[in-house]
């Protein structure tokens, strides 16, 4: 036993001195990695004797031992990240957002072509609802207030209905007006074959009407309930597109009596003492007399592409005598009936127009000075002369505050049009003063702001005398902000 275990220690006196460097250090041979199951600890018992009998100074060899290598390290993320999505998905963490100076902006970014995009919502239709009776669910009324339809398809149909039975489709278009001013009343054809008896058959309505004691009607009425701008739209829309129908298919020519029958009931119902009948049947009135001005308008532009034509052909070396003279019919065919169009906006005019400008209710006004300017510009072969712009001038003096505005805004529309300067020069020189006076004393601030800014335009168009220039611009200093605003442009 004592000679083994002699032998044992020369061999390892002799191995320990062989794995010395000459530096004093002891070197060890690599071993080949294994990858492990578990993680190795510092004192496991499978550690070599060898190792634990290493000398103390030998503490750098066992410290760079004991810490992981770069692939243990590897093994061991790979460990946990298996882990982690064994136990629960990771959630996503939210994108860093760019650091911007101040407050940070968001830009809008157009999709991708294939990208798909969130639904949009649907388009909102024109609002054409109203208060319809519980058992009105058919008539003109319904399809125009209840149906949805198109305004052209409801149209249509009348005209066919009309060809059918004319009395009867007269009668709907006049209830269609009762019905809009809120009265349950019907006439039938029976009432249309005798017009000479309009003026006491709407008068028997309408006692009949009051004895209800009705306050308020669809034009005046809240939105929430089926009145109001939208409900007024609708009807003006109505009626302009059945005029334009009525001229479209010929019928307004070719039975003239028809316009004739439609003024005869309107025309009393808006020189009724009752305001529903009286509002409903002028805002009606004036909506055909704008689409009569579209189609005289449009008559006019036809005749005289037809006689350039006639002109031209008529000028070259070898004349179709045929094709000249099929332009000349034409051209007559188009004098005859804008010749009924313009005789038919003097009976609309003179019926309605000339009575409710000043009516006694605002609203009425109100309506009357904005159906006489589109006509100006629709139609100024017939409508822009003095005869008619004097009603504009003499509504500058309407005690009604959103009337002096319309028609100081609407004149505005008037003078933005250079081709038109020249027919407003005598009108200026006949009402300037007045609009001076509205900017310079009018007890409401928006329609002196509204004078300013017409004045402004008749300064361009050099209308203004020195005297009236001076005046406006010491409004430069009035305590109101939208009347000092409106006067800057003087100082331009």
């Amino acid at each position: 036993m004592s000679s083994v275990a002699a032998d044992s220690e020369a061999g390892d006196a002799t191995t320990t001195s062989s794995a010395r460097r000459k530096s004093g250090r002891v070197t060890k041979k690599p071993e080949k990695f294994a990858p492990v199951a578990s993680k190795r600890k510092r004192g496991d018992d499978h550690d070599s004797g060898d190792d634990a009998q290493d000398t103390s100074g030998d503490d750098e060899d066992e410290s760079t031992e004991g810490e992981p290598d770069e692939e243990e390290l590897r093994e061991r993320r790979r460990k946990s990240k298996a882990k982690a999505k064994g136990k629960a998905p990771a959630k996503r963490s939210a994108a860093k957002k760019p650091r911007t100076n101040g407050k940070s902006v968001t830009l809008a970014m157009r999709p991708a072509g294939g990208a798909s995009k969130k639904p949009s919502r649907p388009r909102k239709v024109p609002v054409r609802k109203s208060i319809l009776a519980g058992d009105e669910t058919t008539g003109l009324y319904a399809d125009v207030f209840g149906s949805g339809d198109r305004l052209e398809d409801v149209a249509a149909r009348w005209v066919a209905r009309f060809n059918e039975h004319e009395a009867k489709a007269v009668a709907e278009v006049i209830n269609l007006v009762l019905r809009a001013s809120g009265c349950n009343l019907r006439i039938d054809e029976d009432d249309i074959a005798d017009p000479d008896n309009a003026p006491n058959r709407v008068a028997e309505l309408q006692d009949e009407y009051q004895s209800q004691d009705v306050t308020e009607y669809p034009l005046i009425a809240k939105a929430k309930d089926g009145g109001g701008h939208a409900f007024g739209s609708a009807l003006r829309r109505f009626f302009f597109t059945l005029v334009q129908s009525i001229a479209q298919s010929g019928l307004m020519y070719e039975n003239q009596e028809l316009l004739e029958n439609i003024a005869v009931w309107v025309g009393a119902m808006s020189s009724s003492a009752n305001r529903p009948f009286r509002h409903t049947a002028t805002v009606a009135a004036l909506a055909i007399t704008t689409a009569l001005a579209e189609v005289a308008a449009e008559l006019n532009e036809n005749k005289a592409k037809k006689m350039r034509q006639g002109e031209s052909e008529a000028k070259k070396s070898r004349v179709n005598k045929a094709r000249v003279s099929a332009a000349n019919q034409e051209v007559e065919d188009f004098n005859a009936k804008l010749e009924y169009v313009d005789g038919a906006l003097n009976d609309w005019f003179s019926l309605v127009y000339v009575h409710r400008y000043r009516d006694v209710d605002p609203h009425i006004r109100h309506d009357c000075v904005g159906a006489l300017a589109d006509w100006i510009i629709t139609h100024p072969d017939k409508f822009f002369d003095g005869s008619h712009l004097r009603y504009l001038g003499w509504v500058l003096s309407d005690p009604h505050s959103p009337t002096r505005v319309e028609v100081l805004q609407q004149m505005a529309r008037l003078f933005t049009d250079k081709d038109k300067l020249a027919g407003l020069k005598t009108f200026t020189e006949r009402f300037r003063p007045r609009i001076v006076e509205i900017a310079t004393r009018d007890a409401e601030n928006n329609v002196r702001a509204a004078a300013v800014d017409l004045l402004d335009i008749l300064r361009e168009a050099g209308f203004l005398e020195p005297d009236d220039i001076d005046s406006v611009g010491k409004l430069i200093f009035d305590a109101d902000t939208k009347v000092r605003k409106s006067v800057v442009g003087f100082f331009a």
